[in-house]
């Protein structure tokens, strides 16, 4: 058991993160490819994940796997600690008080923000690995990240990403879970519950935030000019391919964000609840 709150939050967080990543890394890299390649490069994410294994062999479905792995504790811990201290926040003198949907919404929005400062360069060191055609090193990688305008390229991208996405996720989840402890009539959950509940999460994240992964992956993996803009990047690839253009990959993005989100929420669920938090 451990009694610190800011402690389980950290370890369980971290925890789900992993799960995470390792359950859903290749589909990750399909929405990343997809994103960064010229317009009808590929048929779908089937015909990009065929290519890219007959091309460069199955292990090329988990390049830059070490990076959002390494990073998990630091923003994980940051997401799940914010949206706590927000949450606690917006709950005043009253820590019992269930946020309004609203209130839950703004909580992730402030979590999102934060973990975007984090998050931005590690995903911008893993899509480079990601899109790479070949073997690349780190040393190479933050070279080239450096002469198109260092590590948190793509970090407005990232905030606009995250802010209404993660608030998004949150709100689903929270909806979710609430609607299952009324069906259950018990706060206590089994974790296919949390899972399902996580999964819808997951959904609204990708749907409101994807255009906006589209243009940061495009700015962060060097296939715009270093002077393009998110609102460029977006007008030039809806007057191209439309709104389709902007979401392409919506469905490997849910083929991995929806038991990404699944696997976090359990997981974080499970561990918190063993090191002696609630459920």
């Amino acid at each position: 058991m451990v009694e610190n709150e800011t402690l389980r939050t950290v370890i369980s967080g971290t925890a789900g993160g992993i799960a995470s990543i390792l359950a859903v890394h290749p589909l990750d890299t399909v929405r990343t490819r997809l994103q960064a390649a010229p317009a009808g490069a590929y048929r779908g994410a089937w015909h990009c994940a065929r290519v890219t294994v007959r091309r460069e062999g199955p292990l090329a479905l988990y390049k830059g796997l070490a990076w959002p792995l390494a990073a998990q504790g630091l923003y994980k811990a940051v997401m799940f600690g914010v949206y706590g201290a927000a949450s606690r926040a917006l709950r005043g003198g009253d820590p019992a008080r269930p946020l309004a949907a609203h209130e839950v919404f703004a909580a992730g929005g402030v979590a999102g923000g934060a973990n975007a400062l984090v998050l931005a360069p590690v995903e911008l060191v893993r899509n480079r690995f990601q899109v790479a055609a070949g073997r690349t090193t780190l040393r190479a990688v933050l070279r080239e990240a450096a002469a198109a305008g260092g590590v948190y390229r793509g970090l407005g991208a990232t905030l606009l990403r995250d802010v209404p996405g993660v608030g998004a996720y949150y709100a689903a989840f929270e909806a979710m879970r609430r609607r299952a402890v009324a069906l259950r009539g018990s706060p206590k959950l089994e974790l296919a519950e949390l899972a399902v509940a996580g999964a819808g999460g997951g959904v609204a994240f990708w749907t409101v935030a994807l255009p906006l992964d589209f243009a940061k992956t495009r700015l962060q993996v060097g296939a715009e000019a270093g002077s393009a803009s998110v609102a460029g990047v977006l007008l030039d690839a809806v007057r191209a391919g439309g709104l389709r253009r902007v979401y392409v990959g919506y469905a490997s993005a849910l083929a991995r964000g929806v038991p990404g989100a699944a696997v976090v929420f359990s997981v974080y669920g499970a561990v918190h609840e063993r090191l002696g938090g609630g459920s």
